[in-house]
Order: structure tokens, then sequence, then C-alpha cells
């Protein structure tokens, strides 16, 4: 019998392990492709992790009146944190707010014009009170410093130290080669790791970025991107994938 799935016989590079990885290669999966998970990224607890314990610790208690979160990755640093009722909870995007409701944590915030920072703060509804932004040790401070132009108080704390991992050797060579018929990219380290090992990417090979800040860093490494998920989830850029498989077909 015919596999009429839409990536039926396709190989996807899927190069992030942990949820979001996960996620990521069962849409692959569940639409007929082949999905080959090689994570060219991995994290850390801050090398110093006093400072997140204690921001942790003020976040239980109640001492801020929002919790601002901008990947998915610092949602699962946030493990077994309680976030009071009296705190307010921003997600950068769908993916993040997913990750966060894994760990019982529930958003009231995510902006719907495009799932970046500079749109968080644009649509920050009354931004007023004080804010904690728990993030990576690399992050862009564009967050913080559009919340504390607007009047809010800021506390930003290191969740997680973002380290790149060497390519399996085999999974790099079919990368320069064609092996694979795209790419999925999550983050702006993703690409930049993937870049280090093959840029530009063969013609055949398709580039889906997650969201306009990894498709900018992509372009910024060389990269050329084919497609932006319409929203910033695993099954958004797996559908992003499909879209353009089709309009090729």
């Amino acid at each position: 019998m015919n596999d009429s799935r839409p990536l039926t016989g396709l190989r996807v590079l899927v190069p992030r392990g942990g949820g979001i990885g996960a996620r990521l290669s069962a849409a692959v999966e569940r639409a007929g492709g082949v999905a080959a998970v090689a994570p060219v990224i991995d994290f850390a607890p801050p090398g110093d992790p006093r400072g997140l314990s204690e921001a942790l610790s003020r976040l239980r208690a109640g001492r801020y009146d929002w919790l601002a979160v901008t990947s998915a990755t610092t949602a699962e640093a946030l493990t077994a944190t309680r976030v009071p009722g009296t705190t307010r909870v921003a997600a950068v995007g769908d993916a993040t707010a997913h990750a966060l409701a894994e760990q019982g944590i529930s958003v009231d915030f995510i902006p719907t014009s495009a799932h970046t920072a500079e749109a968080m703060v644009l649509e920050w509804p009354s931004p007023t009170g004080s804010v904690l932004i728990p993030q990576s040790a690399i992050a862009e401070p564009t967050l913080a410093r559009g919340l504390e132009a607007s009047g809010m108080t800021v506390e930003v704390v290191t969740a997680y130290e973002t380290r790149t991992v060497p390519l399996d050797p085999t999974v790099a060579e079919q990368l320069k080669t064609g092996g694979f018929a795209a790419v999925l990219a999550t983050s702006g380290s993703v690409v930049r790791a993937l870049a280090a090992h093959c840029s530009p990417f063969p013609p055949q090979t398709t580039l889906a970025c997650i969201g306009e800040s990894t498709a900018n860093a992509a372009r910024a490494a060389g990269l050329h991107v084919d497609v932006v998920a319409r929203t910033s989830s695993a099954e958004s850029l797996v559908e992003a994938l499909v879209r353009v498989h089709r309009t090729e077909r």
C-alpha cells in the first residue's frame, strides 16, 4: 500500500535533543519522514548556581509580579519550581508555553504579533512592577532592556549555559553531501553550530527555522533559509517543512 503522508521517504536532521528534539522527531515521523536526532548543542547548569537558586526562592515567596521565560530550555530549568498565584507568567511563544505547562506552570501572556523578545516588549500588558527573567548565559539583553525602559524593575539571572557539542562525523558527512532532505533549526545556537560543519548547505537540503530570530542567525551564518514556522512550536516547524515539500512536489 502506498504511503501518502507528506514527508514519506524524506530524511530530516533534528539537531536538538531533549523534549523539543523528541517532539520534532515524533512530528516528522507522523508525517512519514525519517528523523535523525543528532544534537549540536547541550545545556548545563550555571557555573555558579547560587544566583538562580536565590532568585527562585524569591519567586516562590511571591517577590516578583512577573516571571518571563524566553525558551523551552529555560522552562525545563524551572523543574519543581512553584510559581505563586500572585505572579503572572509570560512566555515568548508556544513551544515555551508548552514546556512551562509540562512543569505545571500556567502562562498568562504570549505575544501574538511574533514570538520574539521584541514582540514581548511591545505587547507587554501593564508594564509596571517587577519581573524575573531567567535565561541562557548567552541570551541577548533585548527583553530586559526593553522592560526596564518601560519602567519595570528587572532582575536577570542565568538559568543555564549553552555548549556546542561535536556533530557525529557520519551525520556531518551526510549533511555536507546532501544526505538530508531537510534540517529543522530551533535556535541561533543550533544554526551557528551547524554552519561550522557545513555552510552553505547543499541546494537540495531545505532549512526550516522555528522563528525569525533563528532565521536571522542562520542567514548571518551564511545559510539559506527556505521557510520559517508560523508559530514557535515543534508541530508548526514540521508543518512549515510540509508546506515547502508540497510546493516543490
